[in-house]
């Protein structure tokens, strides 16, 4: 890193292990690790002087902070965090919490998420229901209790977390999915890429899992979504199943070029048949020799990151963009503009009358048995 003394380097080099190493036993608390998300061991004046921070601008801080916040540690591991002009904190966080066991799994869900705690289990006990069998997780910043949600899901072997500490976004989703496709290659032979506000819904077949018997000789398939409104909720009863309320959505053909579409897809893959670099969330590359197809089998390309077709008859995601009135405010607005987009009043009010036009109750004949899970998970 240029203008960056080569003492930070070395204090570096020597202190992140040694430093992380001494917070083990704080961190661990009983069977899993209690961990606190931004632990921070602030450096003394004296130390921040001597490896020449102090010489440092305003600018060159700021170089300084993005280039270590943009390389995930190894377990435990801590990275230092710079703030200002006169000030280097160490922050501690995790970067692989798993209990995996040695069998391999048939069809592991992966995703990032960041602040989706009170989500996290109704998406993870429906979808174990589908048949999955692991969850690979990355975390991108999450401020909220998600330790705690995951925490028995890690214990018993179902959820792998990893904390990914990437600034960079949507680049942070792309390498995490790199990341996965690398890590799940011979420990899972199906990866679904799908996220927290989405669900597979199989028509023809009782599971997820029975579905993706029929399409052995493809690498992946890419599935349509269907994007769901609010269903004119402001809020969901406390303890209800978001699926089990929201069942109104855009009509099926919805595309809106200025905006979004149910033409987009996610993808179902075979990560030993995938090529490792991901470019997109919607669409991956399959090696030499193999293709990725729709549910009617018909080929895509790599570069189909939407298939108009849009067969659905077989299985669909559904997509609950918009949750509640109140998260969607309060939440989903936010992070859209974060990452570059803007809608005016008059814009939001028509995509929420438009997304409760049709009603859509096919993912309810899975709610009795998602209902008996997430009452044994509270009790």
């Amino acid at each position: 890193m240029a203008n960056i003394p080569s003492k930070l380097y070395q204090f570096l080099k020597k202190n992140l292990k040694s430093r992380s190493l001494n917070f083990v036993q704080t961190l661990y608390k009983g069977r899993l690790p209690s961990l606190k998300v931004n632990l921070k061991n602030e450096l003394h004046s004296d130390e921040f002087q001597n490896l020449g921070l102090n010489k440092l601008s305003t600018k060159e801080l700021e170089n300084l902070n993005h280039y270590l916040t943009n390389r995930p540690r190894s377990f435990l591991d801590a990275f230092p965090f710079c703030h200002g002009e006169n000030k280097l904190t160490w922050t501690f966080k995790t970067t692989i919490v798993s209990k995996e066991t040695q069998k391999p799994s048939f069809l592991t869900l992966s995703t990032i998420f960041q602040n989706e705690a009170d989500f996290l289990v109704e998406w993870l006990e429906y979808h174990m229901l589908q048949g999955t069998d692991h969850f690979l997780l990355y975390n991108h910043f999450s401020t909220d209790n998600y330790l705690e949600v995951l925490g028995p899901y890690i214990e018993k072997g179902w959820v792998t977390l990893i904390e990914w500490p990437y600034v960079d976004y949507p680049k942070a989703q792309l390498d995490a999915y790199s990341h996965a496709l690398t890590y799940l290659e011979g420990k899972t032979t199906w990866a679904a890429f799908v996220d927290i506000d989405e669900f597979l819904v199989p028509h023809e077949k009782a599971t997820t899992v029975d579905f993706l018997k029929d399409y052995e000789e493809f690498a992946g398939i890419a599935i349509n979504w269907q994007l769901f409104g609010t269903s004119n909720l402001e809020v969901l009863p406390k303890k209800a199943p978001l699926i089990e309320h929201l069942t109104h959505k855009f009509t099926s053909s919805f595309h809106d070029p200025e905006w979004n579409s149910n033409h987009y897809t996610k993808c179902i893959v075979k990560p030993s048949l995938i090529d490792k670099t991901c470019y997109s969330p919607h669409i991956f590359k399959p090696i030499e020799g193999y293709k990725i197809c729709d549910p009617d089998k018909n080929i895509l390309k790599e570069t189909d990151v939407s298939n108009p077709r849009m067969p659905l008859s077989k299985i669909q995601l559904n997509h609950y963009w918009f949750r509640t009135h109140d998260w969607f405010y309060k939440n989903k607005v936010e992070r859209r503009r974060l990452v570059g987009e803007n809608y005016s009043s008059e814009k939001l009010d028509l995509l929420i009358k438009s997304a409760n036009e049709v009603e859509d109750k096919s993912i309810l004949k899975f709610l009795p048995d998602l209902k008996k899970a997430l009452q044994s998970v509270r009790h």
